[in-house]
């Protein structure tokens, strides 16, 4: 039993002891160097993360991640006003994908008494027969959706300053033309 509680408190430690669930935008792009694409080419990709949530609603002990989807920026090209043209697509994943719902089974405590009683020839007899064990269930399956995504089209006109914004970073364009562009990407 004394192991029992101190596997109990040292659960319930190693849970509190988690941090409360943070949200991430990673860039797949290099963050302050000069770069160069073509048309139609991907020239930033923002990844939406955030931190697999524990059994007690907190950060994941491991420091385990879940995909909330991304923001996708791609070069258009030159319009014929002269205009630089861009398409971003944000897509949404929704998920209750957890802990446990990444474990392969869920280990359950299983405990069976029986108890008997009668005579054997002159003599009664009473009895109780207890077996205990760990039974594995299956775990929770997790449900993610991606939500349905939206494109929009972004122009910047000639002499507009030229930024591009993708959840907390931004896209800066140093020179386009019909066939490619070089920009920069900073937060």
């Amino acid at each position: 039993m004394n192991v029992f509680r101190i596997a109990i408190v040292t659960s319930a430690a190693a849970l509190s002891a988690c941090g409360t669930i943070e949200h991430y935008e990673v860039v797949e792009q290099p963050v302050g160097r000069l770069l160069v694409a073509g048309v139609g080419d991907v020239v930033l990709r923002v990844n939406r993360q955030r931190d697999l949530e524990n059994v007690a609603g907190r950060a994941d002990l491991w420091g385990r991640k879940t995909d909330e989807g991304y923001i996708e920026v791609r070069y258009m090209g030159i319009a014929p006003d002269g205009s630089i043209m861009f398409s971003r697509q944000d897509l949404t994943i929704r998920s209750n994908e957890t802990t446990v719902t990444r474990m392969g089974a869920v280990p359950v405590p299983v405990s069976s008494s029986t108890r008997s009683s009668g005579m054997f020839g002159s003599y009664n007899y009473y009895g109780t027969s207890t077996t205990t064990g760990t039974a594995w269930a299956p775990a929770p399956q997790a449900t993610t959706m991606a939500l349905p995504s939206s494109t929009v089209t972004i122009r910047l006109a000639p002499g507009q300053p030229g930024l591009v914004q993708a959840g907390r970073y931004a896209l800066r364009v140093e020179q386009a033309n019909s066939a490619s562009i070089s920009y920069s990407i900073g937060q």
